[in-house]
């Protein structure tokens, strides 16, 4: 099974409705996972420059709930260790570590991973095209990370990647941020069993951040689904036949 990672981002655009919504659309589409980034914009950024992409606690545990119904997997990217705290309240199960965290960041790193759950981290940034490990510097239970190959460029064009985004002998899974779901394809064609990609209701945003234009739509999201399910029933097949 191909667990597939709805990343809502900022492509609610600051919009409690549009998100509750884009929860919904991921749900129906066939994403196991819906997922939003946690941070304050001047803590982050240095500047005001996202505020409006910031969630409250009480916007988080609105999110929080809407999942819980419909039926999919709250998961958040946290930048910071209030925001870790509130998803604890929450009883999250899961955490995402951005690559700039990882890099950037081992205090929250280690208090995410502290917290004994499960955490996937994207390469993206700090991807060097070699043998890679998440964290240059001793942490406890790295056992629980799981690692996607990821090209931090938004849109990620063809002529982006590169063989080794592809293998999967030391990462779970991608992280994409390409035009259409063709490297998402490619990526469980050569093993991947986790895909996340941005899930957007209209491509087209304007004045909107660059995030739209290298996200999935409700269509293709329904369409990844399918084809991931399909080439993972043909992979086992052919593994079991060997």
């Amino acid at each position: 099974m191909i667990e597939i990672i709805a990343e809502i981002g900022a492509n609610h655009e600051g919009n409690l409705g549009t998100a509750l919504d884009l929860i919904r659309v991921a749900k129906r589409g066939g994403a196991d996972v819906a997922k939003f980034q946690l941070y304050s914009s001047r803590h982050l950024f240095g500047d005001e420059s996202r505020v409006r992409y910031e969630w409250s606690f009480t916007d988080v545990c609105k999110l929080f709930e809407m999942c819980s119904i419909v039926g999919i997997e709250f998961m958040a990217s946290v930048f910071d260790h209030d925001r870790l705290m509130w998803c604890e309240s929450l009883e999250v199960g899961r955490y995402k570590i951005a690559s700039r965290t990882a890099g950037s960041n081992p205090d929250l790193c280690k208090s995410i991973l502290d917290t004994g759950k499960p955490a996937i981290v994207s390469r993206g940034a700090l991807d060097t095209g070699t043998s890679w490990s998440p964290f240059d510097w001793d942490v406890p239970h790295q056992d629980t990370v799981s690692i996607l190959n990821c090209v931090s460029k938004y849109p990620t064009l063809p002529s982006d990647l590169r063989p080794h985004h592809f293998d999967f002998e030391t990462a779970a899974g991608w992280s994409d941020h390409g035009l259409g779901i063709g490297a998402c394809l490619l990526a469980v064609s050569r093993g991947a069993t986790i895909v996340e990609k941005h899930l957007t209701l209209n491509k087209i945003v304007l004045g909107g951040i660059r995030d739209h234009v290298g996200s999935m739509d409700p269509e293709e999201l329904s369409e990844l689904r399918r084809m991931a399910d399909d080439i993972s029933v043909v992979i086992r097949s052919i593994a079991h036949d060997r």
